[in-house]
């Protein structure tokens, strides 16, 4: 029996050599194989993200025309490609808000608020969705949210829209204290502008703060400027708070500025007649005083008489109609008696008679005009300048 013949060194050698190279033979297989199917799979990410892009793209251009539903389809196939874009995830929720489907809306943007939290946009989504499905206190903590949030760009001018969204739903609420200390916060932020004092004054005015609005608007008017919105909200804002000499200062100004205006016209009517029958009035002499009292007494007396029910017709021959007159509601028929009393006094020349005569005919014609008010309508003309003289008077006794 042979033994085998043991491997030449050369033989060693070259074995050594034909594993080397069946090892980067190997090696390099293997490196092609994983360089395939990375670009392979790089290739097919590529292709679903540009299917992604491209069904957001027709998601946003349908937004766009304002085609919700199709927007909402477009961008659920852009999220089958790529599920967890933020980004599309936001546009479907916007989608389904415009859509009417406040349920589904919401649920995207929760998911994106527990990401961020303090993203302006989502933020204001979720308001917006909670404000149109009736959840007042929920809306107004996201809209807080917003406005504190982190906005991409133009933070401030988001910051801005934010509030002024939030004033505007506080006021549909009814909510004026609340929408007049957002008003107030947003009037701190903004540039002392004539457009911006303005805009802020009104907006004050119509949650009534009348002493604040009249505050901006008095801001403008100090620059020299004879802005005509702003005498008008001046005007309008001392009219409101009882200031009537400087409501008919402003709104004379405005006037002259615009003298067939429809607005500032009828204000400054009815704020010249308030000073021209008060006689409460400072400076005003007795004289002046008993002549406005009288003068009070014929307007309160005539809407009396006006508000009254009508006597029933007469027949020919100056039969009475069988018809009765209705009665007169029993204030007013106690106001007329004492009425008659008052017009027999002024006729006999003895209506100042007594210490408290001014004190009492004055409280007669209030009475008046407060029941009339109740009874027969909003006054007009001097009958609505005795009744803000009333409530005037009651205000400053208070």
């Amino acid at each position: 029996m042979s033994t085998p013949t043991p491997p030449t060194p050369a033989s060693q050698l070259r074995q050594a050599r034909q594993d080397t190279v069946a090892l980067a033979v190997l090696i390099a297989v293997v490196l092609i194989g994983f360089a395939v199917t990375a670009w392979m799979v790089r290739r097919y990410d590529a292709v679903r993200a540009a299917r992604a892009w491209n069904w957001q793209r027709a998601g946003k251009q349908a937004l766009e025309k304002n085609q919700p539903r199709q927007a909402a389809e477009d961008y659920r196939n852009a999220l089958a490609y790529n599920s967890d874009n933020a980004g599309y995830q936001f546009g479907l929720g916007t989608a389904l808000f415009r859509s009417g489907k406040l349920n589904q809306a919401r649920h995207y943007f929760s998911i994106l608020w527990q990401r961020t939290p303090q993203s302006g946009p989502v933020n204001l989504s979720l308001a917006r969705v909670e404000a149109k499905a009736g959840n007042a206190s929920a809306a107004v903590r996201y809209y807080h949210n917003a406005i504190y949030g982190l906005w991409q760009r133009n933070g401030a001018a988001q910051r801005e829209a934010a509030r002024r969204e939030l004033i505007a739903f506080l006021l549909r609420e009814g909510e004026e204290t609340q929408a007049d200390a957002e008003i107030l916060a947003l009037s701190a932020t903004l540039p002392p502008t004539a457009a911006a004092r303005i805009a802020i004054g009104q907006q004050l005015l119509a949650v009534g703060d009348n002493h604040h609005a009249l505050q901006e608007f008095q801001a403008e008017l100090h620059q020299g400027a004879n802005n005509y919105a702003a005498l008008v909200g001046a005007g309008r804002a001392s009219f409101r708070l009882a200031q009537y000499a400087q409501a008919r200062a402003y709104l004379q100004r405005a006037v002259r500025l615009r003298p067939h205006d429809i607005v500032a016209a009828p204000l400054l009517a009815t704020a010249t007649q308030v000073l021209e029958l008060d006689p409460y009035a400072f400076g005003v002499s007795r004289p002046e005083r008993d002549e406005r009292v009288r003068r009070d007494l014929k307007i309160a007396l005539a809407r009396l008489h006006r508000c009254l029910p009508a006597a029933p017709p007469t027949k020919a021959g100056g039969k009475a109609a069988a018809a009765p007159a209705a009665p007169a509601p029993a204030p007013l028929a106690k106001l007329a008696a004492t009425g008659k009393a008052l017009q027999q006094k002024m006729a006999r020349g003895r209506l100042f008679h007594g210490p408290d005569a001014v004190s009492q005919i004055m409280s007669f014609v209030f009475q008046v005009e407060q029941a009339t008010a109740a009874t027969c309508g909003a006054p007009t003309g001097s009958d609505l300048a005795l009744l803000l003289i009333a409530r005037q008077r009651a205000g400053a006794g208070q």
